[in-house]
């Protein structure tokens, strides 16, 4: 990922803190921020971060799924009372 379109110096962020959001909200991109040219910290809009996490969840949850079909699929099944036996003696 190339993203030195969105590179910025923090002292230039700090200067320019109202259109540096405004893009920021624009683009909907993160932003590096530098100091001595090397990356220090991140910065995103708001909306964007929570898109990103609602992203990770689902994915997660896919990604559950999938395995809870895959183990079923192989036959990696235990009964119920089987698990609620485990559960009981904390051998879950």
């Amino acid at each position: 990922m190339d993203d030195r379109a969105g590179v910025r110096p923090l002292t230039q962020f700090t200067r320019n803190v109202e259109d540096v959001l405004s893009e920021l909200k624009e683009s909907r991109q993160p932003m590096t921020l530098t100091v001595d040219g090397k990356p220090e910290l991140v910065v995103i809009d708001v909306q964007a971060w929570h898109d990103l996490i609602d992203r990770l969840e689902r994915e997660a949850a896919t990604s559950g799924i999938s395995r809870g079909l895959a183990d079923a699929e192989a036959g990696r099944l235990d009964d119920l009372d089987s698990v609620f036996a485990r559960v009981s003696t904390g051998r879950a």
